[in-house]
């Protein structure tokens, strides 16, 4: 374990030796709002209609130069996500809202595009994310705590950042989940009950998330 630490501690020394000044390895922190929101089957809107809510996102990341025109980029964020929910059912109604606090690991490939008239370039980001869920709520006449959603989320993204000058850029990213983070559907559970009622089993729920962040490089 030691020696392949040591070896790729050389190889990011060496690939950035390689690259010069110019493309040169960069630490930074970023951070801005998100849009969140999950998937459902829109059959179940007579039962229950979901809609997006704001979060608030940021982290740290790390710019790792391959070429004049490629690097990879790994981040580690802080993300909320969730929905509000509006239940329905047999006379009864109530406003509720998914509440889903995760840690994010995206590994991101940087491609450098063109330039625009007063800023640097624009970058094109694809890539794949990894979440850690560290709490998640939604209350009904009872709190439902993290155990109802899945530990762990994957997810695909891809976004464009702005670079205003060396250290300072803007971007936006869509990320879109591929895991059901519903609990209770692997679970196979016909139907599960908030108060008197018994409601029958969702379709999958996965993450939904818009994001724009201002990000600084050192």
């Amino acid at each position: 374990m030691r020696q392949a630490v040591c070896a790729l501690i050389v190889l990011l020394f060496a690939v950035v030796k390689s690259n010069g000044q110019e493309n040169r390895l960069a630490f930074g922190i970023k951070a801005g709002p998100s849009y969140t929101g999950l998937s459902e089957n829109p059959a179940m809107e007579y039962l229950r209609k979901g809609t997006f809510k704001w979060a608030f996102h940021g982290g740290v990341f790390l710019r790792l130069p391959l070429s004049k025109y490629f690097s990879i980029q790994p981040e580690l964020n802080y993300s909320g996500q969730g929905q509000k929910t509006e239940y329905v059912y047999s006379g009864y109604r109530q406003q509720t809202e998914v509440t889903l606090q995760y840690i994010t690991v995206p590994l991101l490939i940087n491609v450098k595009g063109i330039n625009i008239q007063g800023t640097k370039n624009i970058n094109i980001q694809v890539g794949a994310q990894y979440g850690y869920l560290l709490s998640g709520d939604e209350p009904f006449d009872y709190p439902q705590n993290k155990q109802m959603f899945a530990s762990h989320d994957f997810s695909l993204c891809g976004g464009l950042s702005v670079n205003f000058t060396d250290n300072v850029s803007f971007g936006a990213r869509y990320t879109h989940g591929l895991t059901d983070i519903n609990y209770l559907n692997p679970l196979n559970i016909a139907f599960f009950s908030i108060g008197p009622y018994n409601f029958p089993p969702f379709e999958a729920e996965k993450n939904r998330i818009f994001q724009v962040f201002v990000s600084y490089s050192f």
